[in-house]
């Protein structure tokens, strides 16, 4: 969408007025928005940006009327996942499972690696399954920490010889 929304901008055909007019779904939005959704709060500026620009800017500057309808797709199959339990309860521990690989401690220890070139004193322990995985991407063998070569020579069977 962005270079189609990019296309359009520059040629100076996107009118939202004409959007506005000829879809009612969008119509019956807007027009909500202006009489108001009886909580106190007025979102006639709202409507108004968007069908008529202002502050020296052109009406709808981020072609929201123009990708309503896919957001309203969009929308509907989040409310679509959430109203089935096991879906919702799945899809909530995998992004939580795979949230890890965003910390922050890993973050700052490849830019103190990959960016600036130093050690940072959160580098990551490379017997952590992280640490692993960000070695085995760069195309290194995975090194075993200190206390990691301490614990396996302790262990019988395991360790040097």
């Amino acid at each position: 969408m962005r270079g189609e929304a990019e296309a359009l901008a520059a040629s100076g055909n996107y009118e939202p007025m004409l959007i506005y007019q000829n879809d009612p779904v969008i119509k019956g939005v807007l027009d909500h928005m202006i009489q108001g959704f009886g909580d106190g709060v007025d979102y006639t500026d709202i409507a108004n940006l968007l069908l008529h620009g202002g502050n020296g800017g052109p009406a709808d500057r981020y072609m929201s009327l123009k990708d309503f309808a896919s957001y309203a797709v969009a929308q509907e199959r989040v409310g679509e996942m959430y109203r089935r339990p096991d879906n919702s309860n799945y899809m909530s521990l995998m992004n939580i499972a795979n949230s890890g690989r965003f910390a922050a401690d890993r973050s700052v220890a490849e830019y103190a690696q990959n960016i600036w070139h130093t050690k940072s004193a959160f580098a990551a322990d490379e017997s952590e399954p992280n640490a692993r995985t960000a070695s085995k991407a760069a195309g290194k063998a995975p090194q075993k920490s200190a206390k990691a070569e301490k614990t396996a020579a302790k262990k019988p069977g395991k360790g040097k010889k």
